[in-house]
């Protein structure tokens, strides 16, 4: 990509990011942000089709940042996974915790999805036989529901605790409680 096109794309992606801190995106408009930035609209339309576009692109990024890590983790245990994660969500927290705050939960969404899409509970199969039909499912969606809950959690505390020193903290409470 031509390096004017990326400091244009970056320019209005960070601007729209910098705005979302205090307004939701549904009112931040084409205008506002060629106004801002002092680019015609024609140079914002060059590149996006919308504001949602812009997001939509930021997301994407992210989804697939935490898709390589996951996939990078394969095979390993669900903590290597989890510390894998996140911290590449703390390496861009101020991102995660716009998109989280100010977008209607799809940011959210798209989160759980691309998850739930890369978790695994196969390997457990040598020591666990379903009963169920849709056992997998469910323990499927109790583990990412308590994944994504526990990142929006850590996020909304400016990922003050390291992840690791939260996932023994989990450990230690689930393996004395009685639940």
């Amino acid at each position: 990509m031509d390096r004017r096109i990326r400091k244009t794309k970056n320019s209005i992606r960070k601007l729209l990011l910098e705005i979302m801190e205090t307004d939701p995106a549904n009112r931040i408009t084409v205008t506002e942000i060629c106004g801002m930035l002092d680019i015609n609209r024609s140079t914002f339309y060059s590149h996006y089709e919308s504001i949602e576009d812009v997001l939509a692109e930021i997301e994407d990024e992210l989804m697939d940042e935490i898709t390589a890590k996951i996939r990078s983790n394969q095979g390993k245990d669900f903590n290597s996974v989890l510390n894998e994660v996140s911290a590449g969500i703390s390496a861009n927290k101020k991102i995660y915790q716009i998109l989280v705050k100010s977008h209607t939960g799809r940011f959210t969404w798209k989160l759980s999805e691309t998850i739930t899409n890369l978790l695994s509970i196969e390997n457990r199969e040598a020591d666990w036989k379903p009963r169920l039909k849709y056992s997998r499912e469910y323990i499927k969606a109790f583990m990412v529901s308590g994944l994504i809950g526990l990142l929006l959690e850590w996020l909304k505390h400016d990922c003050t605790d390291t992840m690791p020193a939260v996932s023994r903290e989990m450990q230690r409470y689930f393996s004395n409680s009685d639940v």
